[in-house]
């Protein structure tokens, strides 16, 4: 796998990561794991999408994406 794939690779983990983190922080995490994301209100994804947005960072995208357990892949492909 060449650089430029490892990189993008890191960032959508960290992504998914994020995004969850913060579902679970707001308390929607148990209704996405059930449904899906497409059950949330466009509202409640403004909401989530802002947060990522704010904790945004390339050192915090690195910790995020290299952490034990970073990914649930069963739940990647639904983001």
């Amino acid at each position: 796998m060449d650089e430029s794939r490892q990189t993008k690779d890191l960032h959508a983990r960290a992504m998914v990561q994020l995004k969850r983190a913060i579902a679970e922080e707001m308390g929607v995490w148990e209704t996405v794991k059930t449904h899906g994301w497409g059950i949330l209100s466009a509202k409640d994804c403004g909401r989530i999408g802002g947060k990522m947005a704010s904790h945004l960072s390339p050192n915090m995208l690195y910790k995020l994406a290299t952490a034990e357990g970073a990914v649930d892949t069963d739940l990647e492909s639904e983001s």
